[in-house]
């Protein structure tokens, strides 16, 4: 019974008439609508959307600029570095180690 209360209050409805199933089958939509704006709100503030006045007209984000900023070497040796260290992270003075640990020659991390 409070689970239905919480339920109810989280996506704004009264629980009366309504089934646990049919609170959470809400809950759950609610959520997901949640994420959906959230990954809406950072892709503008990102600048990852092409057609803003779409995007406010019609909610649709359309594809991502084609454009990306070139790595710098420094940048690109890091993320190198990252992938060879089975994608963890590693910290910066790390970067050199773990490259010739893996014996990476510096053609292959530029």
């Amino acid at each position: 019974m409070i689970e239905c209360y919480g339920l109810a209050g989280a996506i704004g409805v009264s629980p009366s008439g309504l089934t646990l199933r049919e609170l959470r089958w809400m809950a759950d939509a609610a959520g997901r609508a949640w994420r959906e704006r959230l990954v809406s709100v950072c892709m503008l503030a990102a600048g990852k959307i092409a057609n803003v006045a779409r995007y406010i007209e019609t909610g649709d984000v359309g594809d991502a600029p084609a454009s990306t900023v070139p790595l710098t070497s420094e940048v690109a040796r890091h993320a190198k570095a990252i992938e060879l260290n089975g994608g963890r992270f590693v910290m910066p003075e790390d970067v050199e180690r773990i490259i010739s640990q893996h014996g990476a020659t510096p053609t292959e991390t530029a």
